[in-house]
């Protein structure tokens, strides 16, 4: 629609945008966000929880959203800000490139005839849980200043909700204290300044990956260790698992014990078992952990991922045998 502006409009809307970045403000009814929730199917429908949140905030300021995020981007990527090992959210950055180098890794241990212990964390709700005094601290240690410090702290404040229900019914306003508000084109790359230093947990002869996910809310953040003996790997990872727990305490985010999940890959057949702890509670064992969509398993078969492909290529093949039917179906 703002495409099809005619020349005045569009002159009337540069300059809102134009005045929006020099006082620094972003008008309130812009702030405001309309939450659409969507059933989860399977899930009971008198839960809260069994819904998912769809957030709808105004066109128009997304894009002057993504205006500012390409300069907010070109500083952080110039100044080599972002950890080189965060790939969310990023030109040139894919998940294939995460995926790549951490089978590489085991397969590397393989080679040596090691083991390799990894630890695949969940973040609960990450953008709903963000500190905003905390993302306005690492937005100036990031040298984020002036003017663009200015309207993203702007951004941030007053920020309401509401949720819509039936296409037609509102619930009471809500403030939002926390959190980067979803739908946003700005919030991905607020969120990646948010958690970039959570590689300082990084203990020595442990490597990482890491990886933001804007429309599931979940990250998928990976620690390992390999060594030839279990007990090695241990220790590291150990060490590095509760540095991370420790952050995330610190800034207020939320590590998801039930779907944090810890995985040994080796070739080896008879070898102890490694328990890992976190918060003191044993951190889960997972033989098939699915990281970046990918189904992992501890030998690196790659069999368990072959079969649920090979099961949903099935089950779609069956819906268009369905449809194409020459008696019944889409014709």
């Amino acid at each position: 629609m703002i495409k099809h502006l005619g020349p005045h409009a569009l002159s009337t809307l540069l300059d809102l945008f134009n005045n929006s970045w020099r006082t620094g403000c972003v008008p309130e009814v812009r702030k405001e966000a309309h939450i659409i929730p969507i059933h989860k199917k399977g899930k009971p429908k008198t839960d809260p929880v069994s819904y998912r949140p769809i957030s709808l905030i105004s066109c128009v300021g997304k894009l002057l959203e993504k205006i500012i995020n390409k300069r907010l981007m070109y500083h952080l990527e110039t100044n080599g800000i972002i950890s080189p090992t965060q790939s969310g959210f990023r030109k040139n950055k894919t998940t294939e490139d995460q995926l790549t180098y951490f089978v590489q890794n085991i397969e590397n241990a393989f080679q040596e005839q090691k083991s390799m212990l990894s630890v695949f964390f969940d973040l609960s709700k990450a953008f709903d849980t963000v500190w905003k005094d905390g993302l306005r601290l690492k937005l100036l240690q990031s040298n984020i200043q002036g003017t663009m410090y200015k309207w993203i702290s702007n951004f941030l404040h007053n920020r309401t909700a509401r949720v819509k229900f039936d296409g037609k019914y509102y619930s009471k306003q809500v403030m939002m204290k926390e959190g980067v508000p979803q739908g946003s084109a700005i919030s991905p790359t607020l969120f990646l300044v948010y958690i970039n230093d959570i590689t300082s947990a990084i203990t020595p002869y442990v490597k990482h990956t890491l990886h933001a996910d804007d429309f599931a809310i979940w990250n998928d953040f990976a620690i390992w260790s390999a060594a030839e003996y279990a007990t090695t790997a241990k220790v590291r990872v150990q060490a590095t698992v509760d540095k991370v727990f420790k952050w995330s305490q610190d800034w207020g985010l939320t590590i998801n014990l039930n779907k944090t999940v810890t995985t040994k890959f080796s070739l080896k057949t008879k070898e102890r078992d490694v328990t890992l702890t976190m918060n003191g509670q044993p951190v889960p064992t997972e033989d098939t952990p699915t990281f970046l969509g990918i189904t992992l398993d501890k030998r690196l078969t790659w069999k368990p991922h072959i079969q649920k492909i090979n099961q949903k290529a099935i089950r779609r093949s069956q819906i268009m045998k369905k449809l194409s039917g020459t008696k019944w179906g889409a014709n």
